[in-house]
């Protein structure tokens, strides 16, 4: 809430990322939920939405950026619920603090998420985009993802043209979200 109310008033997501907020938020308030409560919120939000209509929703991990929170939000999505649901390992989303670099985290979750993710998941996602993951390790990351039978999924150019959409078309990716650049 407290970040809304700073974009409301024109700080914007980059000013709001780099001072610690943003995804850097939610990583540690995913993370604190744990197995269980990141299934019951799954639960709750899917049934508001089986309530009101929604017969298939997409729930992507990307939210914990560790072993254990990524495939605990994948196997909330998974199911069983009342809607259809398509699970997205989004293992890309951002560098995670205890990493060093895009490049080291990038080795981490493809070689100890991914086999695992693939598992639960249908699609694997990146945020391509100045900050989190160039057009470079988006592709390293999609293209392994894809070699473990995953569709790809792409968000980026959000703030700035970093090459998503070439990528999108070279990979065949499913979707190409953000885009606001």
């Amino acid at each position: 809430a407290g970040e809304f109310n700073r974009r409301a008033k024109g700080a914007d997501y980059e000013r709001i990322h780099a001072s610690g907020g943003g995804i850097r938020s939610t990583v540690e308030a995913t993370r604190r939920l744990g197995a269980d409560g990141l299934g019951e919120a799954t639960a709750l939000h899917l049934g508001w939405m089986a309530a009101n209509g929604t017969t298939t929703a997409e729930g992507k991990s990307g939210y914990g950026l560790d072993r254990e929170t990524e495939l605990a939000s994948l196997a909330a999505v998974a199911g069983p619920h009342p809607i259809a649901t398509v699970p997205t390992y989004l293992g890309a989303h951002s560098v995670p603090p205890e990493f060093g670099s895009a490049d080291d985290y990038l080795d981490f979750a493809i070689a100890e998420v991914l086999p695992e993710a693939a598992k639960l998941a249908e699609h694997a996602d990146v945020f391509l985009e100045r900050g989190a993951f160039s057009a470079e390790q988006a592709d390293r990351y999609l293209r392994a993802a894809m070699g473990h039978g995953l569709v790809a999924r792409l968000h980026g150019d959000q703030f700035t043209e970093s090459g998503a959409i070439p990528l999108a078309i070279e990979l065949g990716a499913r979707s190409v979200d953000h885009l606001e650049a």
